[in-house]
């Protein structure tokens, strides 16, 4: 079988693409000290190892945004390179509640920028919406509050310059847009799933997805938004009960 025209012709193709990959592993130090590679890891270098909880996206046009909580309240933001492993810069929020920042690209200006939605909890629960330009010193708040309620707990997700989050719209579920150009929110509707099935925003091949878990029939079902029409179409289904491990149940 090997020596098959249909083995050699995957060998070789596997082959090139492993050496033209530039996926790499990389260990952010929270504290800003360089990033470690696995590379490095393996020579003897000890990656950092954060005892707060740490979440992140996919890298937005060659930076990657990390974002940890602190025991005492609050949360902190690194921004670093992972392909050249180095030049981390800290962010730091102000104002207390809890949130989780984005990060997006300001195409008209081409600059990074930090979207962050805080919910405070005071005599009542409200929203506010901060704004982080890489050029500029420190945030800068926004005048208009997030019209709906939003998911926190999980960073937004940059598509196509817009920001997303899941929303919760008082008679529907529904997904809050914010527009990085023109700092304009606009609620869209969710895919159609069961109200209260938990839904991830997430972003393939250049489009909004929506991965929706559904523990009634233990399927994820992925949706694709059409940029044009905004329709929601069905991408992908898994069923989660052939796979114990991953069942809902």
């Amino acid at each position: 079988m090997i020596e098959s025209d249909c083995f050699v012709r995957w060998h070789n193709a596997r082959a090139r693409e492993a050496a033209t990959s530039s996926a790499s592993v990389v260990f952010v130090n929270l504290s800003g000290a360089p990033v470690v590679s696995l590379e490095d890891s393996r020579s003897g270098i000890d990656p950092y190892v954060s005892a707060h909880r740490v979440v992140c996206r996919k890298p937005c046009r060659g930076l990657l945004l990390v974002s940890w909580s602190h025991n005492q309240g609050g949360d902190s933001h690194a921004l670093c390179n992972p392909v050249l492993t180095r030049d981390v810069r800290s962010f730091q929020f102000p104002g207390y509640g809890h949130g989780c920042a984005g990060l997006g690209y300001d195409r008209s200006r081409e600059e990074h920028v930090l979207v962050r939605i805080l919910r405070q909890q005071r005599l009542h629960e409200t929203m506010e919406c901060a704004v982080w330009r890489l050029r500029d010193l420190s945030p800068r708040r926004l005048a208009s509050r997030p019209p709906i309620p939003v998911a926190v707990d999980v960073p937004p997700v940059h598509v196509g310059g817009k920001m997303y989050w899941p929303g919760k719209h008082p008679s529907r579920d529904a997904v809050l847009a914010f527009d990085i150009c023109a700092e304009e929110f606009e609620i869209l509707p969710a895919p159609p799933t069961e109200r209260g099935d938990r839904v991830i925003l997430t972003e393939l091949a250049g489009k909004l997805c929506a991965a929706h878990l559904s523990r009634a029939t233990e399927t994820m079902t992925v949706w694709g938004r059409n940029s044009v029409d905004g329709h929601w179409t069905r991408e992908h289904v898994i069923e989660l009960q052939q796979w114990p491990e991953f069942s809902l149940r």
